[in-house]
């Protein structure tokens, strides 16, 4: 750590979250030079503190102890995200239920120690809270993690563990083996587990992936859930050359058969720190079956974009849906003629389940009113068209693929929530269009399914009676959008 309070690892990945790839010699001397003046700038200003914690778990995995440390003075108080925070947490003077742990008594250069019941937390069973799986445990770090109200703090986290318990966490990973928080908002969802498992690391393109497989009866086979994490990871890596983030953690979760004889009945990104996936999977169906399933790659492929406000699941859910398709032919799991199909059944699914709403007001009541199937799929439409017409007018120079690519590098860490609208501009002007907000006035506001007539003929498609046909005219774009550019195999 630096006198002033601010790590070096902290100021080098903000001030480096756009990539140092494909750069010339002298474009990469002048991002180096720029970055060490800033680095040298940063280490003589009066910047945001950095706080120590050292959390530590009873092998037992009853209690947690903390122990926040500040640099210089301390905050005035130390608050939590979620509402139910205050009925776990104990201090050292013995308060109970507090809203706000007061730092009144707490020196320059100080710590306050504080433990929670996270066994208490667990045994709700809530797991938007904690949970047991098995004999580990899951909880969410904003009902144990108290920290400045001041969200430009800069906090760093180290656990102290039994022999035999391992962790896995959502941020960023130092190279002390402890954890930079970072400054996604604190009540973002994100989950810490601690238990018996090993966490693995699995390499991709441009990344690290956390993979954490947790208990279960029968216990899940550790090897091939890496070998399918990896595979996806690889895929979503594909669409330009590097997996969206740095670090991502993956959790996996056995629970036994779901209600629709999917390998993996649910799953679902958090966006609290650096990234994560958590999956919940069916650990007696066999790889083979986790190969030909669809989610992995679809959750993998929503951090490509930030989170987006409401009424912004149409973007989200369409980029997500439309490359689950694209990228299970890519890599090799379907033809292109199944990824081709199962487009067109998605989106005549999608026209049957519009309704009297226009998208935006489907997407932002989509819980309320459960109209997945209209979102998801007119939103994959929306994502083919926009990559078809960047295809077209770039003639094959610039996609959806490279779209993104061009928004990971100007614009993360994704450490706020953008609206649609917001994105759509960006991604015009990185590709010096107005495909992106034309496509959105044209479809967000209407209450039909976007008609992909004209698509599928530039595309050459047939629709017959049983399927979609790949016609050999016009055959090229289809093909490309298809085949992998980018391939890690």
């Amino acid at each position: 750590m630096r006198p002033d309070g601010i790590t070096l690892a902290a100021a080098f990945r903000r001030l480096s979250a756009a990539p140092l790839r494909n750069l010339s010699c002298s474009m990469f001397l002048a991002r180096a030079t720029l970055l060490s003046a800033a680095l040298l700038a940063a280490a003589v200003a009066h910047s945001a503190p950095v706080h120590h914690y050292t959390v530590s778990i009873d092998h037992k995995l009853q209690t947690l102890k903390v122990r926040a440390c500040f640099d210089g003075a301390p905050p005035r108080s130390l608050v939590a995200a979620s509402e139910h925070a205050p009925f776990f947490v104990k201090t050292a003077s013995g308060e109970e239920d507090p809203k706000r742990l007061a730092l009144n008594g707490v020196p320059d250069d100080g710590c306050i120690d504080y433990r929670v019941d996270v066994a208490g937390i667990a045994i709700l069973g809530q797991l938007t809270l904690g949970s047991w799986i098995g004999n580990d445990l899951i909880v969410a770090p904003d009902v144990w993690l108290w920290r400045p109200a001041n969200i430009d703090a800069d906090i760093e986290l180290h656990f102290d563990l039994p022999a035999g318990i391992a962790v896995s966490a959502p941020w960023w990973p130092l190279p002390d083996g402890g954890y930079d928080v970072g400054h996604t908002p604190a009540h973002w969802p994100a989950s810490v587990a601690f238990g018996h498992f090993e966490e693995r690391q699995i390499e991709v393109p441009g990344a690290v992936l956390r993979l954490a497989v947790l208990d279960g009866v029968p216990p899940a086979d550790v090897d091939a859930m890496q070998t399918w994490v990896a595979d996806a990871g690889r895929a979503v890596a594909g669409l330009y050359g590097r997996f969206p983030v740095d670090h991502a953690q993956a959790l996996v979760i056995p629970q036994g058969e779901g209600e629709d004889d999917s390998p993996v009945p649910y799953a679902h990104v958090q966006r609290g720190g650096a990234g994560a996936v958590r999956f919940f999977i069916d650990q007696q169906r066999t790889l083979k079956s986790f190969f030909a399933d669809w989610i992995a790659t679809h959750e993998f492929a929503h951090l490509t974009l930030p989170l987006l406000e409401r009424g912004g699941h149409w973007l989200a859910e369409g980029v997500a849906t439309y490359y689950q398709n694209v990228l299970g032919a890519r890599s090799g799991h379907r033809s292109p003629q199944e990824a081709w199909e199962e487009l067109h059944e998605g989106f005549e699914r999608g026209k049957r389940a519009s309704g009297d709403a226009t998208l935006l007001e489907a997407s932002a009541n989509i819980y309320r009113d459960e109209t997945y199937t209209r979102v998801y799929w007119s939103g994959a439409a929306v994502a083919m068209l926009a990559d078809l017409q960047l295809r077209k007018v770039s003639d094959g120079k610039e996609s959806l693929d490279s779209a993104l690519g061009k928004l990971g590098r100007c614009c993360q860490p994704w450490d706020r929530a953008w609206s649609a609208r917001e994105l759509l501009a960006r991604l015009d002007e990185l590709t010096g269009t107005t495909i992106f907000t034309a496509l959105y006035r044209e479809h967000v506001f209407s209450k039909d399914f976007p008609d992909v007539t004209d698509a599928y003929t530039e595309l050459g498609l047939q629709v017959r009676a049983g399927g979609i046909q790949l016609r050999h005219a016009n055959a090229r774009v289809r093909d490309a959008i298809m085949r992998d550019v980018h391939s890690t195999r």
